[in-house]
């Protein structure tokens, strides 16, 4: 199983106690009306599988403030996708970058700051804000960009050590 989808997965099964709440408020949300979709491990094949069709892509309106220069989400998991190689993020730290991103004032651990410094600010900003924008996410954006910034200067500074 890729780091990615594994990651994509935490991020699913640590928003479910939210799910209740997002639901009650779908309004602006380009998916409401998408498929969703049902993943389940195949042992055999050691991955997750889709059990529907993967949801329509969403083109961004002219201006996204969010994912400037990309034209579409898939545009953006394909340069997610990118990023995942160049970090090689292994599942542990990935549990460790989204606690301290997303849901408390910490840190990861110092061996995980190499993984995500790796692929680059970009790479770091634009995943944050795909889960953000994309996973349900319920949380202040304030607090998780001010995480995300905590987290990035942190790893910038074992970085140098």
């Amino acid at each position: 199983m890729s780091a990615l989808t594994a990651f994509a997965v935490l991020c699913l099964a640590l928003s479910i106690p939210n799910a209740e709440a997002r639901a009650l408020d779908n309004s602006g949300d380009p998916l409401a009306s998408a498929p969703v979709l049902d993943y389940h491990f195949d042992p055999s094949a050691d991955e997750l599988v889709p059990e529907s069709q993967p949801e329509p892509d969403v083109v961004f309106a002219p201006g996204d403030t969010d994912f400037p220069g990309f034209a579409s989400k898939n545009k953006v998991i394909e340069f997610l996708k990118t990023c995942e190689e160049t970090a090689d993020l292994d599942l542990d730290c990935g549990v460790d970058f989204h606690l301290a991103v997303f849901y408390e004032d910490a840190k990861p651990a110092d061996r995980c700051c190499e993984q995500v410094l790796k692929p680059g600010k970009q790479c770091h900003d634009v995943l944050v804000k795909f889960i953000y924008r994309f996973e349900g996410v319920a949380f202040d954006w304030n607090e998780v960009s001010r995480r995300s910034d905590n987290v990035w200067k942190h790893c910038s500074l074992i970085g140098k050590l």
